[in-house]
């Protein structure tokens, strides 16, 4: 032992020694301390940027030759103008044929009407309050202040006024439930068997009114009562004695109508069926018709007569004015009769106006309650709350006065956002109304006519072309994103992945393909002419293809492991509030393309700059 302690003082002598000794000495310190501190929480983050991005589908096909398409609409429609024929020389995107695109056209235009709402409520929010609505705001600041003073003395008022709209309102109410229970039950309903029951009492009093008319007439032609002219019947015979004997066989038939119905005009009565008092109104219409008549020709008679022998001037003047009077009591009669049949109308159409009224009148009942209610209880508070009335009038003047918050904006830009995208897909739906050429080639078949309708995916349109272009089989699950006309990157085994060809999407084929069990869709893609001639493609030849489904340019975007979903399909992501403790907070966001890079845009709910986790460790 004495000798190893020996050797160790020797060797510590030493410089180098002597340091080796201090560096292990230090990192033993620096262990032992960073095993008594917390541990720290460990995570990574990126930052949300403007980026531009690309979805894209990669696969491998094989090159060939002699394209042959045979494809249609990928809408169903009707046929508007078919502007080529079978033998035509086609250019790549020349239109063959056009279905009608009013609807489409209609909805797009929709959609710019929206995107311009959209866009002009951003625009109001970001330019801020008018100088109109800055004043008119600080008068209700003023208002305010004047009315902290006011309180106490419009108490009463607003109590008594609140107190008698109400009172109102609920007699309109009962009125209008009145009303409703009178109409309620239709032809059962009390205010058709009360209009009824006074067509009834028309009728009673029509039928007295008719007795009265024959009588004054019978008082001149003496025919039941025989008696009665026997002072001027001579006189009245000395005139035109056809007028008279017409006129007294009309009488005598309207006598015997009177004879024949009243009886069972007497006998009416609540119970009697509306056909029935609806039949002898009929009856008593022709009879005051006719009684009109009578009474006419007995003007005639008496406007002829003259006074003489035991007639004089003065009964022939009161016999003239008797027959007046029949006639005003049968014309008022007569309207009276017709405003009850009218009545019996009204009520048979009253019931959907009355519910209307009532409906009307309990909602405005509610509404006035919920009105008066507020109005006292602002004005039975005092200074106190009017004080803190002023003090929110000031606020909101100061925030109306005061630049938008970004939380405020968001949703107004995210709204313009949407509306943008939605006039896109509209603008792409107005452009599937027309079927163009896929290539260019020779056009050798058109199945269409004008009118005819076509069916989405029905093979009408048929080109040849001596181009080269390349099949690929792509799986179900890339498919979706692929459309017709797509931009196209192409390499060949060949020629290595250095040398780049263009090309696009010329058709996806609607039927499967199944290889090994799995499903894939056969996709035709139209190699660009102007490639180098100096590379010489062949038929079989082996072509890597990466197909840009789409791409945005200068989007918010964040790497797709910042994202998480929820299980209702909603999306977070957790935000960095500080860097040093790792303190965040999750926010939600409104995610949309995902890129080829594992960057996806975030359409709203963060902004440029901030820091996101991208990943955190958990126990």
């Amino acid at each position: 032992m004495k000798e190893f302690f020996a050797s160790a003082k020797t060797a510590l002598k030493k410089p180098s020694v002597r340091f080796l000794a201090l560096v292990i000495f230090f990192l033993l310190i620096f262990f032992v301390a960073k095993k008594r501190s917390p541990e720290e929480l460990e995570y990574s983050s990126s930052r949300v940027e403007r980026l531009d991005l690309i979805q894209s589908v990669e696969e491998t096909g094989s090159l060939v030759s002699n394209l042959e398409l045979r494809y249609g609409w990928e809408i169903s429609g009707k046929v508007l103008e078919v502007l080529k024929k079978t033998g035509d020389q086609v250019k790549n995107g020349e239109v063959l044929a056009r279905l009608d695109s009013a609807k489409q056209r209609a909805r797009l235009n929709e959609g710019y009407a929206a995107l311009s709402s959209a866009q002009a409520k951003l625009n109001l929010e970001l330019a801020g309050p008018s100088a109109e609505a800055a004043k008119k705001s600080r008068a209700t600041v003023d208002q305010a202040k004047a009315a902290l003073q006011e309180v106490e003395a419009e108490l009463d008022k607003v109590k008594a006024s609140g107190e008698t709209k109400i009172s109102n309102a609920e007699k309109a109410l009962e009125t209008a439930k009145n009303n409703l229970s009178l109409v309620e039950g239709g032809e059962d309903s009390r205010l058709v068997k009360d209009a009824y029951l006074n067509l009834i009492d028309a009728l009673k009093s029509s039928l007295t009114v008719f007795s009265d008319a024959l009588i004054e007439t019978d008082k001149i032609l003496g025919i039941d009562n025989i008696q009665a002219n026997d002072d001027y019947e001579d006189v009245l015979e000395l005139d035109n004695t056809t007028v008279l004997n017409q006129t007294k066989t009309l009488y005598k038939s309207l006598h015997g109508t009177l004879r024949a119905f009243e009886f069972d005009i007497l006998a009416l009565k609540e119970q009697s069926t509306h056909a029935l008092v609806d039949s002898w109104t009929l009856e008593m219409v022709l009879a005051l018709e006719n009684t009109q008549k009578l009474l006419s020709r007995m003007q005639l008679i008496l406007a002829d007569a003259e006074p003489g022998g035991d007639l004089s001037l003065s009964e022939l003047n009161t016999l003239k004015t008797d027959i007046s009077s029949a006639q005003a009591s049968v014309n008022s009669s007569a309207k009276d009769l017709s405003a009850k049949k009218q009545a019996i109308s009204t009520a048979r159409t009253s019931l959907s106006s009355y519910r209307i009224a009532y409906d009307k009148a309990t909602v405005e009942l509610a509404n006035l309650r919920k009105e008066v209610e507020a109005d006292n209880n602002i004005a039975h508070a005092q200074a106190l709350f009017k004080a803190a009335q002023l003090e929110e009038a000031e606020a909101g003047h100061e925030d109306l006065i005061s630049d938008p918050r970004d939380v405020d904006l968001a949703s107004l830009k995210a709204e313009v956002g949407r509306q943008a995208a939605n006039v896109q897909a509209l603008k792409d739906d107005l452009e599937k109304t027309e079927l163009k050429a896929l290539s260019d080639g020779i056009l050798a078949g058109l199945d269409i006519e004008i009118g005819e309708n076509a069916q989405a995916n029905q093979s009408v349109a048929h080109i040849l072309s001596s181009d080269l272009n390349i099949e690929v089989d792509i799986s179900e699950s890339d498919i979706v994103k692929v459309l017709a006309e797509d931009p196209v990157l192409i390499s060949f085994d060949a020629y290595g992945e250095e040398v780049k060809f263009k090309g696009n999407v010329l058709f996806v084929e609607p039927a499967e393909t199944e290889i090994s069990g799995v499903i894939y869709y056969k996709t035709k893609i139209a190699l660009d002419k102007n490639y180098p001639k100096e590379y010489e493609l062949r038929s079989g030849m082996t072509a890597n293809v990466r197909i840009i489904t789409e791409e945005k340019q200068a989007v918010l975007a964040v790497s797709e492991r910042s994202i998480i979903r929820r299980e209702d399909g909603s999306s977070f992501v957790r935000v960095l509030m500080d860097a040093k403790s790792g303190i965040f907070e999750e926010r939600s966001v409104l995610v949309g393309l995902s890129g080829d890079r594992g960057q996806t845009e975030i359409i709203s709910g963060l902004n440029e700059g901030e820091e996101v986790v991208s990943f955190l460790k958990t126990e």
